[in-house]
């Protein structure tokens, strides 16, 4: 039987961000963990969810590059077919 888990082309990262200015002047508060050395964040204290990538709000932008896209683009230019689509809330800097 195939369809194991490294079969799979598709890869599915998350990344939490940042507080807005506006969300600590209104002191809400952060409701998602990431699991340090896992690929899991954690909503609330029960709710667990795996991902092939996870980062964290104080994850840059040239790290999740590097770790998720870098790879991608380089196949591309080896004549490899790549996706890459970015989903968040609008004016969320994706």
């Amino acid at each position: 039987m195939s369809g194991g888990q490294d079969e799979s082309s598709v890869r599915v990262a998350l990344r939490v961000r940042p507080q807005l200015a506006r969300e600590k002047i209104e002191g809400c508060h952060i409701c998602t963990f990431v699991t340090p050395g896992e690929p899991q964040v954690m909503l609330g204290k029960d709710k667990a969810f795996t991902y092939d990538f996870v980062f964290d709000m104080d994850t840059t932008q040239d790290a999740i590059y590097a770790n998720c896209t870098e790879k991608l683009i380089e196949g591309c230019f080896e004549g490899y077919n790549a996706t890459i689509f970015a989903y968040g809330q609008c004016g969320d800097a994706k």
